[in-house]
């Protein structure tokens, strides 16, 4: 979910929903201001927020406050799906409740185990329902059932009360500010990390720490999430997509894209349109 990117599968109303079905695909770090919940639906899965892991399967649902900086792993090589919402929070229609939680003052809990709140799992699904009709009354089904939860939610007191930023919660926020912002130009470690008020070398330290990888590699993975994103859309050409996403090249796009999703960006499109 990528800043404006991850906006092109908003409908009638500011809410996404997406499919993971794949064991291989990890998605990375990152966070956003939408309020972004998941059901996993086969398999299992390592989430990681915030520097904390947790371990979900089948059945469990996880929730994810606007802004915490998450990534989404496969557990195993054993077959692997999710279903994806993420929305704006001007979808609750409990005013004090959507701004709390834009505002970070309200965090709901994250891992809600497979079982324990059977009418969440039943919103969920009717949300995902609508979004696949997208009928005449697609807002108002939408605002209700997410309120729903949500009153739902507060109700049962399923909120961390115990929530604290990290500082390095904080450097990963910062971070992915700036890519998001800056990702379509050619930008380096040095540049962030002057941005930032960091030793170059210091920065990049701390950079491989939390994200894992080296700077140049993560960048590269952002933006072809990105143009992943571009290419659903269906109306742009993948030199297009190459060159919104900050790639001088259609060549080197396509050597990453094969590299980090396992297929040309044409068989890509291709698969998009056979949907």
């Amino acid at each position: 979910m990528l800043d404006d990117y991850f906006r092109i599968r908003y409908k009638k109303v500011p809410l996404a929903v997406s499919f993971q079905d794949s064991n291989t695909y990890i998605t990375e770090l990152h966070n956003h201001s939408e309020f972004e919940i998941l059901l996993i639906t086969c398999g299992s899965a390592c989430v990681t927020i915030n520097n904390s892991s947790y371990f979900v399967k089948s059945g469990d649902m996880f929730f994810i406050n606007p802004f915490e900086v998450h990534s989404i792993k496969p557990y195993d090589a054993a077959p692997y799906s999710h279903s994806c919402i993420c929305f704006d929070c001007s979808l609750i229609s409990e005013e004090r409740i959507s701004e709390d939680i834009k505002n970070e003052l309200i965090h709901i809990i994250h891992h809600i185990i497979n079982g324990d709140q059977p009418l969440l799992v039943k919103l969920f699904n009717h949300i995902i329902e609508c979004h696949r009709q997208n009928g005449d009354y697609l807002a108002a089904e939408i605002t209700a059932y997410i309120s729903l939860m949500f009153i739902h939610l507060m109700k049962c007191s399923l909120t961390d009360r115990k929530y604290h930023k990290t500082k390095n919660s904080v450097f990963c926020a910062k971070v992915l500010q700036y890519i998001s912002k800056h990702f379509k130009d050619d930008i380096t470690s040095a540049d962030i990390a002057s941005t930032l008020s960091y030793n170059q070398s210091y920065f990049c330290r701390l950079f491989r720490k939390n994200f894992n990888r080296q700077f140049s590699d993560y960048l590269n993975m952002y933006r072809i999430a990105a143009s992943r994103m571009l290419l659903e859309n269906g109306e742009i050409t993948i030199a297009e997509a190459a060159s919104e996403c900050g790639f001088n090249t259609q060549s080197y796009f396509t050597q990453c894209f094969k590299k980090y999703i396992g297929i040309s960006p044409s068989e890509y499109k291709k698969s998009q349109y056979s949907l």
